[in-house]
């Protein structure tokens, strides 16, 4: 099973969630294929305000923003994601799992195989939060776990067995 067709169960967002990384852009990229099978849609951008002033990611993000590559990948079933390259200022990680900080708290993402791709986020440079959780067996018959991650940028991952919605729907 290819990890595209592996993860046919995100969640569809109206806007791509978008994912700050350091300042290793086809590494995220690339990371973000062998890991999960995200393809690159486009050829990536490069917004430098000294040369498109007017572009509109600067009015989003204000005027210390001067410089940023975008890469534009794909889950391949309409899900998008947003990888962005902070270069002036650069980007900087928080240390450690910051779970009370505002925003987004992490990127779920569903698969029927949580242990194989918790093995090959850590074999590809990411590491686990916490262990391993057991969410019971759903009322199908199914065990269910979940684990979060961090990909080598800090971003963090949840990775859910199986279907989102069937699985809050036939819980409690």
């Amino acid at each position: 099973m290819s990890p595209v067709t592996q993860f046919s169960s995100i969640a569809s967002f109206s806007k791509p969630p978008r994912l700050p990384v350091i300042h290793e852009h086809r590494r995220s990229v690339k990371w973000y294929y062998d890991v999960f099978g995200f393809k690159k849609l486009r050829n990536s951008t490069l917004n430098d305000r000294a040369l498109t002033p007017d572009a509109p990611i600067f009015s989003t993000y204000g005027p210390t923003l001067q410089k940023v590559k975008t890469a534009y990948l794909s889950a391949g079933n309409g899900v998008g994601v947003e990888v962005f390259e902070f270069m002036d200022p650069p980007y900087q990680a928080p240390e450690g799992f910051d779970y009370v900080r505002g925003g987004i708290g992490h990127i779920g993402i569903t698969t029927p195989h949580v242990d194989e791709v918790v093995q090959k986020i850590l074999d590809n440079g990411g590491r686990q939060i916490g262990e391993q959780l057991d969410l019971g067996v759903a009322r199908e018959g199914v065990q269910r776990t979940a684990a979060y991650l961090q990909d080598p940028w800090g971003t963090v991952l949840e990775l859910l067995m199986g279907d989102w919605v069937a699985q809050l729907a036939n819980s409690g």
